[in-house]
C-alpha cells in the first residue's frame, strides 16, 4: 500500500475513531524534544502533579494512600516522587482493581505485555493515552526518515490460534507491513519472506535482534544481499542488543541498526539517534533507576496509572553532556539485561550473564562450532546447563572445553553440563534469551 494513501486514508481515519489521534499527538509532542532542560523539568513537573491529582481522586490505591491529598509539590520531580512507594508487576497482578479509574470518561482499551518473563500482565488503557503512546513513537523513527504510513518488514512473534493469527494479519495489513514469525525461523520460511521483502520494499525493518540476527546469517549464508532494499533503519527491541548482532543486521543491510528500549506497559523508554545515544521519552515517561534497576512513571497513563513503576531491567547510565544531535531528552547507557539474570557462581559471589556472552563469542571466533547457546541455570545456583546449537564444526570434545572456559573464568563451582540441540528454543513470547535462571 502507497505510505501516503495508508498514511491519510487507512491510518488517520482508524486512529480518530479509536479516538486515538496519533498523528496529532506527534504534531504536539515534537518541538518538545528541543525544550531547555528548565523547560523540560516544568513540562514534566507538571504533568506529573495533574497525574497524581488524577490518581488521588480516581484511583483506590492512591486514594487509601494519601486521604487528605497532601503531596508535596514544591520540589523537584524527583523529590515529588519520593513520596511514593515503589509498585512492581505482582503487586498490580494481585490487587489490580485497586489501581484501575473509577472515573474516566471514554473508550478503554485491554493491553497486555508479552510476557517474557513468564508473568504476562493485562491493563487497561485510554484512547488519549495510546495515540500520545503511538506518536511519541514516530517521533523518534522521524529521526531515521521514517513517517506513519511506511511500510515495515516486522520480525515478531505470531498467535498459535487461528483467530489470534486473523486478528494479526489484519493489523498488519491496516499497519502497512509484512511479518515473519519468529517461531518460524526455517529455511524455507526465510527464503519465502525474503521474496516478499523484495516485492515489499519496506522503507525500515522492525522487530527482535536475535530473529533478525538469524535471519541474516541465513540470507548470507545463501549468497543473499540486502543493500538494494534500500533500508532507512533497523530498529531492534524487545531484547539485549549484542555487537555480532548489530554488525551483521547493519553489514547485510547497509542500513543503521538502530536500539530501541520500551516495554508493553507503556510503550518506548528509550531510542537510539543519529548519535549512537538512547534517548529517554522523558516528555512522556519518568525513569529512575534505583539500585540500578528501572522504575518508570508513565505520564501518559490514566486508566491505569503507572506511577513509580519497577520493570526489574537493569540500566545503564549515561552521560550529563549535551547530546550533538540536538535532543534534549536525557540519555541512558543502555540495558543491561533483568535484575533476576544473575548468574550465582557460588561461595555469596555473581556475575551479569553478559559474562556468557563474551565466552562464547570468543569460542565462535576459534571456530569451535557453537552457532547459538542459551545457559539454564537452576534455581539453587548450583548448576548450570549450557543448550548448544552446533555449527558444523563442531565437536563432541568441545564441551569439555565449554566446561572448563566456564569454570576457570568465571570461578563457577558448581556443576555444569553441555547438551547439543538441534535447535534452542524461544521463549513463548517469541524472544531469544541466552540466559535464564529458573524459578
Amino acid at each position: 500500500m502507497w505510505p501516503w494513501f495508508n498514511r491519510n486514508f487507512v491510518y488517520r481515519p482508524i486512529s480518530f475513531w479509536r479516538g486515538e489521534r496519533a498523528l496529532r499527538y506527534l504534531n504536539e509532542c515534537r518541538p518538545r524534544q528541543w525544550l531547555r532542560p528548565e523547560e523540560l523539568e516544568r513540562y514534566r513537573k507538571g504533568r506529573l502533579e495533574k497525574l497524581l491529582r488524577h490518581a488521588v481522586a480516581n484511583v483506590p490505591f492512591y486514594r487509601h494512600l494519601a486521604p487528605r491529598r497532601e503531596f508535596d509539590f514544591d520540589g523537584d520531580v524527583a523529590a515529588i516522587l519520593s513520596q511514593l512507594p515503589i509498585i512492581d508487576k505482582q503487586r498490580l497482578k494481585n490487587d489490580g482493581s485497586s489501581f484501575v479509574a473509577e472515573d474516566l470518561p471514554g473508550r478503554k482499551y485491554r493491553i497486555t505485555t508479552g510476557g517474557s518473563t513468564g508473568e504476562p500482565l493485562t491493563l487497561l488503557t485510554d484512547g488519549r493515552a495510546a495515540g500520545e503512546r503511538r506518536g511519541s513513537y514516530y517521533r523518534f523513527l522521524e529521526w531515521w526518515g521514517i513517517r506513519p504510513g511506511d511500510k515495515q518488514a516486522r520480525f515478531w512473534g505470531m498467535p498459535l490460534d487461528a483467530r489470534g493469527r486473523r486478528r494479526e494479519m489484519v493489523k498488519d495489513f491496516l499497519m502497512n507491513r509484512k511479518r515473519f514469525s519468529a517461531f518460524d525461523v526455517e529455511p524455507a520460511a526465510i527464503e519465502a519472506f525474503w521474496g516478499t521483502m523484495r516485492r515489499f520494499r519496506p522503507a525500515f525493518i522492525y522487530g527482535f535482534a536475535s530473529t533478525i540476527f538469524d535471519f541474516v546469517e541465513a540470507l548470507s549464508a545463501m549468497g543473499c544481499d540486502g543493500r538494494g532494499l534500500g533500508l532507512k533503519a533497523a530498529v531492534l527491541t524487545a531484547e539485549t542488543v549484542y555487537d555480532r548482532e548489530r554488525d551483521a543486521i547493519s553489514g547485510f543491510f547497509g542500513a543503521p541498526a538502530v536500539n530501541e528500549y520500551g516495554c508493553g506497559e507503556a510503550g518506548i523508554i528509550a531510542f537510539e539517534c543519529r548519535e549512537g545515544r538512547l534517548h529517554v521519552n522523558a516528555d512522556c515517561i519518568i525513569l529512575e533507576v534505583v539500585d540500578g534497576a528501572a522504575v518508570i512513571t508513565d505520564l501518559k497513563s490514566r486508566a491505569v496509572p503507572l506511577i513509580r513503576y519497577r520493570l526489574g531491567d537493569v540500566i545503564v547510565e549515561g552521560g550529563a553532556a549535551p547530546c550533538p544531535c540536538g535532543c534534549t531528552f536525557p540519555v541512558i547507557g543502555g540495558v543491561a539485561g533483568r535484575e533476576t539474570d544473575r548468574l550465582e557462581l557460588g561461595g555469596g559471589r555473581y556475575s551479569h550473564p553478559q559474562s556468557l556472552n563474551y565466552i562464547f563469542q570468543d569460542f565462535a571466533a576459534l571456530g569451535k562450532g557453537v552457532a547459538k547457546f542459551k545457559v539454564v541455570q537452576s534455581s539453587d545456583g548450583k548448576s548450570i546447563n549450557v543448550l548448544v546449537e552446533p555449527s558444523t564444526a563442531w565437536r563432541p570434545e568441545y564441551a569439555e572445553g565449554i566446561r572448563a572456559i566456564i569454570a576457570e573464568r568465571l570461578g563457577y563451582r558448581g556443576e555444569i553440563s553441555v547438551e547439543v540441540v538441534a535447535k534452542i528454543p524461544r521463549d513463548p513470547s517469541g524472544k531469544l534469551r541466552y540466559f535464564v535462571r529458573e524459578r
